[in-house]
């Protein structure tokens, strides 16, 4: 096939392919950088005779005056010295690479730098045009690429001109991750993680699960500092390992070991819900329980049982004057935590005298839910020995209930947001808690106003959607932000 084509001289793009193809055979030829060049050379000069212009060869054997001829004529006056691109800008401390560096001006005895060293000219092209072999260099890095007229050109002639390419050229390293720490962390991620190792250079990126790291920063040559990013996908698993990486502009290199993604911690439910003074055995009911460490009731800390599975976990909740030894009777707090998170619930059960002289109801737990009803709720109440229960109501709604020694569980009626007395209808007479549970609207985000704005953050925007209120809380990725206000109108 032919095609009409300008020679290579004045063909930068053509000439670029031909560099390209003659670097690539002369590499996977394995023959020495002398025979790569010279055979780069012999491509060059034959795509120059196979085009269909009979004086290509010609004007390719004198590019350069005849490239600053036309330089000249097509613009009506002389170029000044200027260095604006390099291809590839990228090779290996051990240099070899050949560059094809473009820019104006360029005089027939220019000479080429990357940073100090001075690059040996393979072909000139023209003016615009000059092709070097990258010479090698001890460290990796970017340099400048500087190009010299000794003597000057058309534009400035008798007189020393220097362009500059400032960190036109890098060099790089070879790239190995040696470490990371911490070495385990949340599926919500959010932790800062720092990968240690060597060749790093800025511009290179952390990723943990393939999934690129939030704001990777160079520190320097050994050390790069990230965010670790969230876990997708939905996760059967409480720990998932996954492979940290750094990627950089040769590919990608892996860190030995694993980073391991957990599940935080949620606790749901403790049973029982009434206790003596003196603590006792529970059961925990949530999820990522498997996972937990550590257990504390009432701020003094408990035992866990040992265990791995996820949803139950059982502990022993200590007593009650463990930490206050005027503590009185009452509900209790429970908070679990680990290393992927902590998780408390308020109130989770009553600490309850043996044998109670009054009626008391002190909370309900959970003390929230959904709007339709349907979830079961433990009443934590203190009753006097004979005393009956005979109704329950969520505000002017009843709700079944059992009964099962000093555990009151009741099935919760759907019912408007907002907060609502719940009342325990005994044989001695109702027992009312104020506010005492919260009916939560079912949430959602279905637009944000602007949907963009600057990485230094301080846009206000406005949510709308469904169950928002002040008591929401806001997160912009890994970021918590600020709720200014909140509106009836479900923004």
């Amino acid at each position: 096939m032919r095609v009409a084509a300008s020679p290579c001289c004045s063909c930068p793009a053509r000439a670029r392919s031909h560099l390209a193809a003659a670097n690539s055979r002369g590499a996977t030829l394995g023959l020495p950088r002398t025979l790569q060049l010279l055979l780069a050379g012999l491509t060059l000069l034959l795509a120059v005779a196979c085009s269909d212009d009979p004086d290509s060869s010609v004007r390719g054997t004198d590019a350069s005056s005849q490239g600053d001829a036309k330089s000249d004529a097509t613009s009506g006056k002389p170029k000044a010295l200027t260095v604006t691109s390099v291809a590839p800008a990228v090779g290996s401390l051990q240099g070899g690479e050949a560059l094809d560096i473009e820019g104006t001006g360029f005089a027939e005895n220019c000479q080429v730098f990357l940073g100090d060293t001075p690059a040996e000219i393979s072909w000139r092209a023209g003016s615009t045009h000059v092709y070097v072999t990258a010479p090698a260099r001890p460290v990796a890095g970017q340099v400048d690429v500087v190009v010299v007229n000794p003597s000057g050109n058309a534009a400035t002639p008798g007189k020393k001109q220097t362009a500059t390419l400032a960190r036109g050229y890098t060099y790089l390293g070879e790239v190995a991750v040696q470490s990371f720490e911490p070495a385990l962390g949340s599926f919500l991620g959010g932790q800062s993680i720092t990968v240690r190792g060597s060749g790093f250079v800025p511009g290179d990126r952390v990723l943990v699960a393939l999934q690129e790291a939030l704001h990777t920063q160079w520190v320097d040559a050994q050390t790069l500092v990230a965010v670790v990013p969230p876990l997708g996908g939905v996760q059967s698993a409480d720990v998932v390992p996954v492979q940290v990486s750094v990627r950089h502009a040769s590919g990608l290199s892996h860190a030995p070991g694993s980073y391991t993604y957990g599940r935080p911690p949620r606790l749901d439910s403790v049973a029982p819900t009434v206790l003596g003074v003196d603590g006792g055995d529970v059961t925990l009911q949530g999820a990522g329980l498997g996972q937990v460490a550590q257990v504390f009731a009432a701020g003094a800390k408990g035992v866990l049982a040992p265990g791995s599975a996820s949803a139950v976990r059982g502990a022993t909740m200590p007593a009650l004057l463990t930490l206050n030894p005027a503590a009185k009777p009452g509900p209790a707090d429970v908070v679990v935590s680990g290393p992927f998170g902590s998780s408390k619930l308020w109130p989770a059960f009553l600490y309850a005298d043996a044998n109670p002289t009054s009626a008391a109801l002190y909370g309900v737990s959970p003390a929230s839910g959904p709007t339709t009803g349907g979830n079961d709720a433990w009443l934590l109440a203190s009753l006097p020995a004979g005393t009956s229960v005979v109704g329950v109501q969520f505000g002017n709604k009843s709700a079944l209930f059992v009964r099962e020694g000093d555990q009151i569980r009741a099935s919760v009626p759907a019912h408007p947001a907002g907060a609502v007395d719940v009342t325990l209808q005994t044989s001695a007479g109702p027992l009312v808690l104020t506010a005492g549970y919260r009916f939560e609207p079912a949430l959602g985000v279905q637009k944000a106003t602007p949907a963009s704005g600057p990485t230094a953050g301080g846009t206000q925007v406005v949510l709308a959607g469904k169950g928002l209120s002040a008591q929401c809380s806001v997160r912009v990725g890994l970021y918590g932000a600020t709720v200014v206000s909140a509106g009836s109108d479900g923004k």
